[in-house]
């Protein structure tokens, strides 16, 4: 793995390190855990297969359209919530969407939307006492889907396949459901989506607060 960062340097203690440093180095290797790290321009030329879009909405636009040819071919996959400015609301919705967005800049590239609903929290520990936390991707089906879905599979999470162009249109504003809950919920980031069976009850030993719906969608959080 690779990371993609406006100016990649190592990892070095804090008492190590230089007053300044040299010109920005093409890559550079992080002494904890040995994480890469590339130029942005480096690290989408350099990606074999996939791509990660993990950065603030307010950013995205203008990375894709500067890098935009040079991620041709490969699978996108757009983690970010289209948020305003002030990140109180979705700066779009509805009849389009952040990652459809993203796509008309880069039409060589194939976007996939997945990640946005999950914190952090959720991907470090995705096991809840209701399930495991899940996991959407939106984007018709075919090879790069299931890629897709192995590579959520990868990190813990139960995979979801939520549809085509409809389902891009609605996990951002769930996304931004997720972000209102941790506001409201007082539970902080540790909060997740669970889609378990009808026969697991709503009720939790570690105190866990469920919502249920018709589709037993339920939030959880600690």
């Amino acid at each position: 793995m690779v990371y993609g960062v406006r100016e990649p340097m190592p990892l070095a203690p804090q008492s190590l390190r230089p007053t300044s440093f040299p010109p920005e180095p093409t890559v550079s290797r992080a002494q904890a855990g040995g994480l890469a790290t590339k130029t942005v321009g480096g690290a989408i030329a350099g990606a074999d297969a996939v791509i990660i879009l993990a950065i603030p909405w307010t950013a995205a636009e203008a990375l894709v359209c500067e890098h935009a040819p040079a991620p041709a071919g490969k699978t996108v996959i757009d983690a970010t919530n289209p948020l305003n400015t002030s990140e109180t609301r979705l700066a779009l919705g509805f009849d389009t969407s952040g990652v459809e967005l993203l796509q008309s800049h880069a039409h060589a590239a194939t976007f996939f939307k997945a990640f946005n609903v999950t914190g952090f929290d959720a991907i470090a520990k995705p096991r809840y006492p209701q399930g495991v936390a899940a996991g959407l991707v939106a984007r018709p089906r075919g090879p790069q889907k299931d890629l897709v879905m192995g590579l959520v599979a990868d990190v813990g999470l139960e995979p979801v396949d939520a549809g085509d162009l409809r389902a891009l249109r609605l996990l951002e504003p769930l996304g931004m459901l997720r972000l209102q809950l941790e506001e409201t919920q007082g539970g902080g980031r540790d909060i997740a989506f669970v889609l378990g069976p009808a026969s697991r009850s709503g009720s939790s030993r570690s105190g866990r607060t469920v919502w249920r719906s018709s589709r037993r969608w339920r939030p959880v959080e600690k």
